[in-house]
């Protein structure tokens, strides 16, 4: 099987974003019409980052600005997959996020009960 063939039957892309669809503030040629593609194509895309710096909106709202439009403003940090991992194993658990105030906000929005004097787990990030 060539690899024509084994594209084609991909149904969806985990898609990392700086340095593959945008160097810093500069998209990279072929970005958006490799989106265009994805979508003319009915398959889905996720952004992906390791930076848990940063909240999901801050990266959406960076990929509007680089013209990136629906039904690919779908991003998932690490720290929202950190949530996520979290919240699932340590439910009602209460959490010291060693992590910036973008990420605390983040995850307590999701669900995560914040406490820096007598948590269950500690959750540490950058």
């Amino acid at each position: 099987m060539d690899i024509r063939e084994r594209l084609s039957r991909v149904k969806g892309f985990l898609l990392d974003m700086d340095g593959t669809l945008y160097l810093g503030d500069q998209l990279l040629a072929g970005s958006l019409d490799f989106l265009r593609q994805v979508e003319a194509t009915g398959r889905s895309a996720l952004f992906l980052t390791n930076n848990s710096s940063k909240s999901g909106a801050v990266y959406v709202d960076k990929l509007r600005r680089l013209g990136v439009r629906d039904p690919f403003l779908r991003v998932l940090t690490s720290g929202q997959a950190a949530g996520r991992y979290a919240l699932a194993q340590y439910p009602g658990k209460r959490a010291f996020v060693l992590g910036n105030p973008m990420l605390c906000d983040e995850v307590s929005a999701m669900g995560m009960p914040l406490d820096r004097e007598n948590p269950d787990y500690v959750l540490v990030a950058y």
